[in-house]
């Protein structure tokens, strides 16, 4: 298993206007890199990197940047109904020259060019 760092910040926000709406926003913004490196030989000796495992690049699943809003209502009768969302951005892809081609490879930030 790679070692990883992660850092950020995440803020939320709740309130209850009325006895029976209430509302939630949450944001949190992160930087998750990899501190390790993971390698492979082949049956020739050449050392390669294993699935874009490599350190300083993002974690593949965590997103720069996520949003979530909820909004709860009685809706009469006993029921409650609610609504609820999450907005995410970053990219979560693999870096690995076979995945990638030339022109995607340079607009990936995260990835060699």
């Amino acid at each position: 298993m790679p070692d990883a760092r992660s850092a950020g910040v995440e803020l939320e926000l709740a309130a209850q206007p009325a006895t029976f709406f209430d509302f939630a926003v949450s944001a949190s913004m992160a930087d998750a890199r990899l501190q390790s490196t993971i390698t492979s030989t082949d049956a020739e000796g050449a050392v390669g990197v294993v699935s874009g495992i490599e350190a300083g690049r993002r974690l593949p699943t965590t997103p720069r940047f996520q949003a979530a809003a909820t909004w709860r209502w009685l809706a009469g009768g006993g029921w409650v109904g609610y609504v609820s969302g999450t907005f995410r951005a970053g990219r979560s892809i693999s870096c690995t020259s076979e995945a990638l081609t030339a022109s995607k490879r340079n607009a990936a930030d995260d990835c060699p060019a």
